[in-house]
């Protein structure tokens, strides 16, 4: 029915998983995993590099930007409002020590975050805190300049 050669390939060519290439392939992937390709390894893929997750909630009255920053101390944050950027930032205390890990996929490093503010947000009542592992940084609306929508007939 089929011809014998038609289908087959020398045995180098499908000797199993990655034909002949296992190797290489494996090599690229250890280089990804451990040596800072992966977005927790150390050092971490430069995308994700210094970032931290961030949530942003819009209630009736504020908004409410939530950053998880677990393991590190609230005495390290820094947040600025500069005209209507509003920049949270983490700096490392002087006093870390490096540990030899063997593996790691969490740390603690410095990082910056940057937000464009709205108009209708009062810049001089925003605060923060910081519990359990996550800095909250509330961000009142004004209501003079927070005016909800409205319909209008048409007549």
């Amino acid at each position: 029915m089929f011809k014998h050669n038609q289908y087959s390939r020398p045995y180098d060519m499908h000797n199993g998983f990655c034909g002949n290439r296992f190797r290489e392939k494996f090599e690229k992937f250890q280089q990804h995993f451990f040596d800072g390709g992966a977005r927790f390894a150390k050092g971490g893929h430069p995308r994700y590099r210094n970032e931290v997750p961030v949530n942003i909630i819009e209630h009736a009255s504020f908004f409410e930007l939530k950053v998880y920053a677990a393991g590190r101390k609230k005495e390290n944050f820094h947040v600025t409002i500069d005209q209507d950027l509003l920049t949270v930032s983490y700096t490392l205390p002087e006093d870390v020590k490096e540990d030899t890990f063997v593996y790691q996929e969490f740390a603690a490093e410095a990082f910056e975050r940057s937000f464009q503010v709205q108009d209708h947000v009062k810049k001089d009542a925003v605060h923060a805190s910081f519990e359990d592992g996550i800095l909250t940084v509330v961000l009142p609306k004004d209501p003079d300049k927070n005016k909800p929508a409205q319909d209008v007939r048409v007549d």
